[in-house]
């Protein structure tokens, strides 16, 4: 049983059982929702977690609809009777240990940093599900979509730009979004490595030739998102010399999963015409 626990990563705080396919699965975490939802057979879903009904947070939203949605609360939880929990990075300690406490496995999903990443945590779900074929078969549907991917000679400068001014660098999964849609990371290029803060100042000059944004920073009405909205940054039709700018729907960005190809397509499609290519 103890391997059990530790392939899945089941949480120390919960008694190991066996499960071959979980009967009762309560996904309390938006990546895992997804990972269900593409795995195990609805009946085998008791609830996900309420951002599955978000259509500007999930993939899934559609394909979601009739199951029930909890907030994650550990008396809502016990009254689905799950057998396993899914969880993630920002999961509550105490919600973990109180879950281990009814005797409740949880299995934790980190998000991957990298498109790689992504096939051992299909791999991990498709071991955890007793759904080995299913995981390969996605697997095995990104991999072909990735090598439909067209490359180009010149691979023009990007910065992924956030709230409070921060850039993704090196060692993130934007980077491996860049990186995979042809272009180049000028914020790792400088040095940045996972999320470091970079002032317009900075941003402007290291020239990038295009700034992506995630679409739900874009709503973001604080001060840290007016700074998305600085007159540096116009449309892609505005006048030679400003800094032209692309919004990528924030559900393709949240979790770094099979879905993440949407995001590295859109991307490579506006990556094309900075780089004057034509995509058939």
């Amino acid at each position: 049983m103890y391997f059990w626990a530790t392939a899945f990563g089941v949480s120390a705080e919960s008694p190991a059982r066996d499960f071959s396919r979980p009967q009762r699965v309560v996904s309390i975490n938006l990546c895992a929702d997804e990972l269900a939802l593409r795995m195990l057979p609805r009946g085998n879903i008791a609830a996900l977690s309420f951002y599955s009904a978000r259509s500007e947070d999930s993939t899934i939203e559609t394909r979601a609809r009739g199951i029930p949605r909890t907030h994650g609360t550990l008396e809502e939880i016990l009254s689905y009777r799950p057998d396993l929990v899914l969880a993630g990075d920002f999961t509550r300690p105490e919600l973990r240990r109180g879950l281990g406490r009814f005797g409740i496995p949880v299995a934790m999903f980190e998000v991957p940093k990298s498109i790689g990443e992504i096939y051992s945590l299909l791999e991990k779900a498709g071991r955890l599900f007793g759904a080995e074929e299913d995981a390969a078969r996605m697997i095995r549907e990104l991999q072909a979509s990735l090598a439909q991917i067209p490359s180009f000679a010149r691979k023009p400068g990007i910065i992924f730009y956030q709230t409070h001014g921060y850039s993704p660098g090196a060692g993130t999964f934007e980077n491996s979004i860049i990186e995979a849609a042809g272009g180049f990371n000028l914020a790792a290029a400088a040095g940045i490595t996972d999320y470091g803060q970079m002032d317009l100042e900075k941003l402007v000059g290291l020239k990038p030739e295009l700034v992506v944004f995630a679409s739900d920073q874009m709503q973001n009405r604080t001060a840290a998102g007016e700074l998305l909205r600085h007159p540096v940054f116009r449309s892609p039709h505005a006048a030679a010399g400003v800094i032209e700018t692309f919004e990528i729907p924030s559900r393709f960005l949240h979790c770094g999963s099979a879905a993440s190809i949407e995001a590295v397509t859109e991307l490579n499609r506006r990556i094309a015409v900075l780089a004057g290519e034509t995509i058939p």
